[in-house]
């Protein structure tokens, strides 16, 4: 979906590998015909010896490997006030014809320069989970779960998230794979535990044993912070207090 008009872009792609960061290679064959794919892997050289290992394995000769990337663009239609908004893709020719096959002229298009995702607050990770989990119960889909989700929550990061991982389950990819991506947003339990359930027959008890931990964990967490603030203080003075000694009254002694 392009992010800020709400149109769906028609990128296809073969997916293959752990997806972290996905990189996107172009080959051909002994027949001199070109062949797309796309891998995923933590970082650029660990994708290029995976692209290499496949290209090798089945005689093709690498053209170009490219690394999906944020865009921000400018568009806008007719004498309408200009649109913004940021899409993902291998190229922002992708992105510019795209746009202009949805009747848009394209003003400016340039990659994020600072292309990370920050944090969102670890409630709203568990609010994710826990309503997930109360909705499975009602019957409702996971794909209507998802769309309710993604338009009530505030978090930037967390509707991002919510709505990538949407759409990357509509494009069949498994879900230890798509929740295996999102570690650094959703924590690397959460994310795991959340894949298994995309592949069992219970999601609703799953989702839900994943919230209960993470709640307890939070709580366990609080209460040794808390626990752990009294003799800091008293290790705080008591620096103090010898800090003043060696340097006032052992002096003068």
């Amino acid at each position: 979906i392009v992010r800020g008009i709400g149109c769906p872009i028609p990128l296809f792609f073969i997916f293959l590998g752990e997806i972290m960061a996905d990189f996107r290679y172009t080959a051909v064959n002994i027949n001199n015909k070109k062949v797309r794919g796309t891998v995923t892997e933590k970082n650029t050289k660990q994708a290029k010896n995976l692209i290499n290992k496949i290209c090798s394995r089945n005689n093709l000769k690498i053209l170009n490997i490219e690394r999906k990337a944020t865009y921000l663009y400018t568009v806008q239609k007719r004498n309408e006030k200009p649109q913004r908004g940021e899409q993902k893709s291998f190229s922002k020719e992708e992105i510019s014809n795209a746009l202009q096959k949805m009747g848009y002229k394209v003003l400016r298009i340039q990659k994020k320069l600072l292309d990370f995702r920050r944090a969102p607050p670890f409630t709203d990770v568990v609010m994710f989970v826990r309503l997930t989990a109360d909705l499975l119960r009602e019957k409702l889909t996971y794909n209507e779960i998802m769309t309710l989700l993604v338009s009530d929550m505030e978090n930037k990061t967390m509707k991002e998230t919510l709505r990538e991982i949407t759409q990357d389950l509509k494009d069949g990819k498994e879900g230890k794979e798509v929740f295996g991506k999102y570690q650094d947003v959703l924590g690397k339990f959460p994310s795991y535990m959340l894949g298994v359930a995309s592949t069992s027959g219970d999601m609703a008890t799953i989702y839900e044993s994943t919230a209960k931990f993470m709640e307890r964990n939070e709580e366990f967490k609080k209460s040794l912070r808390q626990a752990l603030i009294m003799p800091v203080v008293i290790l705080f003075f008591l620096f103090l207090a010898i800090l003043f000694y060696v340097a006032y009254i052992f002096p003068k002694t």
